[in-house]
């Protein structure tokens, strides 16, 4: 009795730090915000991430640009004029999923070329490299059994903006109903320079959790390929049942003539045999003709 009252007062400890630890979570409300360097959460889409220390961002949970954050207005100074510009990191929330794969890694490529040059065109726009990893890297924090390593597409392009050379970082994961693209962008020189900086705007990166990841390609093909089959299957089993029974009954018919053809064959050596013996037996002895006629 002792032990189950442990046991339950145990549980109900349980139960009530697990209430504890969801109910600290505290979900980013819709609209403006300034981020603190802590990670936040977002309700629509159900992910989080960590954020810059005095960033200002943007949450619109029902939109594809889901979150926008942007950090203090830098200046460069161009001898004639002066660069205004603000480092910034996007996610966009992309309805669909698929997995991430040498197929994705074309579209994904095209889908930036289109959107850059055509759509919202920049300056010199190209793409510098782009390459498949695990996410998050062997680098970075080793994720939980619940968050095990998924693949991501990680993308590099430049543009030129007012003849400097800026940077963008592209990171594509998939979920299991929903892909979440982000894009950091800064000046190519100060990033590369400042290690701190790029250490931020990485560990930022390489922070997104969401949950689930995608069927593999073609998953959903082989599934309905083998329904199919499946169902042709059920369609025909009729058919072949009916072709088996008529084959069985095929054997029977003629298993059933072959035990009457030997059923005959014996008789008729029974009936040979007995006939022989007739024959030896008047032929030993003969009969005798009459030797008179009876006549009316």
């Amino acid at each position: 009795m002792r032990f189950v009252s442990c046991v339950f007062i145990m549980l109900s400890c349980s139960l009530f730090l697990s209430n504890i630890s969801i109910a600290a979570v505290k979900f980013l409300p819709e609209g403006l915000f300034v981020a603190t360097g802590d990670r936040i959460y977002l309700n629509k889409p159900p992910i989080s991430l960590n954020t810059l220390p005095t960033w200002q961002g943007y949450y619109l949970p029902d939109s594809g640009l889901t979150l926008k954050m942007e950090g203090k207005r830098e200046k460069i100074d161009l001898g004639t004029k002066v660069l205004r510009f603000k480092p910034s990191l996007i996610v966009r929330t992309l309805r669909w999923t698929e997995p991430i794969d040498h197929i994705r890694k074309k579209s994904f490529i095209a889908a930036l070329k289109e959107e850059f040059t055509q759509n919202n065109p920049l300056n010199h726009f190209q793409i510098l490299g782009a390459q498949l990893i695990n996410y998050p890297p062997s680098n970075q924090d080793e994720p939980t059994p619940a968050q095990k390593k998924k693949p991501a597409l990680l993308v590099y392009s430049s543009y030129v903006s007012h003849h400097q050379n800026m940077i963008q970082i592209h990171m594509l994961v998939a979920g299991k109903k929903e892909q979440y693209a982000m894009t950091y962008t800064d000046h190519d020189r100060l990033f590369r320079s400042d290690h701190k900086r790029a250490q931020h705007a990485w560990n930022t990166l390489y922070s997104l959790r969401y949950d689930g990841e995608p069927m593999a390609r073609y998953a959903k093909l082989k599934i309905a390929f083998s329904l199919g089959m499946v169902m042709f299957l059920l369609m025909f089993l009729p058919f072949f049942v009916a072709k088996l029974k008529d084959r069985r009954t095929l054997k029977l018919y003629l298993r059933r003539i072959k035990r009457e053809q030997v059923k005959h064959m014996s008789q008729a050596k029974k009936k040979a045999k007995q006939k022989r013996k007739t024959q030896e037996l008047f032929g030993k002895y003969p009969v005798k003709t009459p030797i008179f006629n009876l006549s009316d």
